[in-house]
């Protein structure tokens, strides 16, 4: 059974003045400085993607219960949840009623994953994930040197030659990378029209792709960092966006391989 709802506008305006502290804290987070402001973009692409699409004026009878329940896990964490954790069912209720409005589907895993990279999870990525993503990459840097003919250890951290020392930090995590690749595996799991499970496989590959770019990238930067192929300045950077714009073809070969649909001559 389905009910019609004449003001899906009434019920974004009454979400937003109920979660009224996670959109205030989110614009004064953009503000100071204090955390990455990638989520614009993630934001932009909501938008643009929601703009795209006809509103429907029959929306799901299980749309109020869901929104309701959202709600109460949002109260739930009003009192002792740090501002980030509010903001995740506040940003998936504000995601079901995009979805409900604007695709037809009660939830819409791609158009939820791109709401949350809308958040600025930038800080927290780089803390709770920065070092294990560091680990990852040198991990498969040092077999990759290793192939060439250098003696490479890698521990912890750093890759070891011939007594000299070569530290990934923090900026060669791949974090942003990671945060990129997600973007771009949600937005086209939302563009093409994926359901829960190809979402995942979706993301599952394009963060497996950007974890061994970053490898790679980090390998390669080895030998400009030890001084054993002379590289301009520019390389380190020029590098970064060359391994980065494979994985992305890998990222949208992947997307190819997951789109199963029929074509419409074929239907």
């Amino acid at each position: 059974m389905r009910v019609v709802l004449n003001h899906p506008l009434a019920l974004l305006v009454g979400l937003t003045a109920a979660t009224w502290p996670v959109w205030r804290w989110y614009v004064l987070r953009l503000g100071d400085g204090s955390d990455e402001q990638w989520g614009v973009l993630a934001l932009g692409a909501v938008i643009a993607l929601a703009l795209g699409r006809r509103s429907t004026p029959r929306l799901p009878a299980s749309l109020l219960p869901v929104l309701t329940g959202l709600l109460a896990v949002y109260a739930l964490c009003l009192y002792w949840a740090p501002p980030l954790v509010r903001a995740v069912p506040a940003t998936l209720a504000l995601g079901v009623l995009a979805s409900a409005t604007c695709f037809a589907r009660l939830f819409h895993p791609g158009l939820a994953g791109l709401l949350l990279l809308a958040l600025p999870v930038g800080a927290s990525m780089h803390y709770f994930l920065g070092y294990p993503l560091r680990l990852a990459a040198t991990a498969i840097a040092a077999p990759l040197i290793r192939l060439s003919g250098f003696a490479v250890e890698a521990h912890g951290v750093t890759l070891n030659w011939l007594g000299e020392t070569v530290l990934l930090d923090a900026p060669c995590s791949g974090v942003r990378m990671l945060w990129t690749g997600l973007l771009m595996a949600c937005f086209l799991a939302v563009w093409m029209g994926f359901g829960l499970w190809r979402t995942l496989g979706a993301l599952v590959g394009a963060a497996g792709a950007v974890v061994l770019a970053n490898g790679i990238r980090n390998a390669v930067l080895f030998f400009r960092e030890t001084a054993i192929v002379p590289m301009p300045a520019w390389a380190h950077e020029g590098i970064g966006l060359g391994v980065f714009a494979a994985a992305a073809g890998v990222v949208l070969l992947l997307m190819h391989l997951l789109d199963r649909r029929v074509p419409c001559s074929a239907a």
